[in-house]
């Protein structure tokens, strides 16, 4: 059971990473003035990876390789957890006083790693 339930949670992160590339992608496509990110195709390109990791998470999982998944949740986790470090830790300026921008980013990563504690837990 704990083997689905860890392959549950790492579909549905996957999905949340290629939803987030879909919007990275919508985001380029408007006028500059009103995307959401400064550069839409890094963002895209950054949580593609994600993508291909939870996937290469899932095959070790598949194969009961243990270690490997390990080693690759525990790389995953990290990375999640600099990108929430560097949230918390940015500037608060009025935009970011206003609508938290930050402070959302900083939660969606570190929901992330709550997932690959999760999975680690489960394997």
């Amino acid at each position: 059971m704990s083997k689905e339930e860890a392959l549950q949670t790492l579909t549905s992160l996957k999905a949340e990473f290629d939803a987030a590339v879909k919007d990275a992608q919508e985001d380029g496509r408007r006028w500059k003035w009103l995307r959401h990110y400064t550069d839409p195709k890094a963002r895209a390109e950054e949580f593609a990876g994600y993508a291909q990791q939870a996937v290469a998470v899932a095959e070790l999982v598949t194969k009961e390789d243990k270690p490997a998944a390990t080693a690759q949740l525990q790389g995953m986790k990290a990375g999640f957890d600099a990108v929430s470090s560097d949230c918390r830790n940015a500037p608060v300026d009025f935009l970011e006083s206003c609508f938290g921008l930050y402070a959302q980013e900083a939660c969606r990563f570190e929901r992330f790693s709550q997932a690959c504690d999760k999975v680690m837990k489960l394997i």
